[in-house]
């Protein structure tokens, strides 16, 4: 059985959070605890989220999540560029892996390799 992983959900509009929800929960092992308008909320940390999905598209989302990553080094920030369907992952090196386009099932994958672990 795989680890449980928490995911938070950022500012990411309607459809995109539909797909999202809906891929994480045919996922084993991942949960989503909790959905914020910035990742400045307080309440990410709280809930103990190892990775935190935020749309690119949302106004200053991704810039706001550096404090974020400076208080909680080992969380991951996945910014996901909804009408692209690109993903970025950010860390606190500044270290950033574009990711390009992908599906649902390898968006699962790229938040299990974010919090360091894998399906395999």
């Amino acid at each position: 059985m795989l680890a449980s992983i928490r995911v938070a959900l950022v500012a990411l509009p309607q459809l995109l959070r539909d797909i999202v929800t809906q891929a994480i929960s045919d996922a084993e092992g991942i949960s989503i605890v909790g959905e914020y308008a910035t990742c400045d909320d307080w309440r990410i940390l709280a809930a103990g989220a190892e990775v935190v999905l935020v749309s690119v598209g949302a106004s200053r989302s991704v810039d706001t999540c550096d404090e974020l990553l400076y208080r909680a080094p080992r969380t991951r920030v996945v910014a996901v560029e909804g009408d692209r369907g690109r993903v970025t992952v950010y860390q606190l090196r500044p270290e950033e892996a574009l990711i390009g386009e992908l599906s649902p099932s390898e968006l699962i994958e790229v938040i299990r390799t974010a919090a360091g672990t894998t399906s395999g």
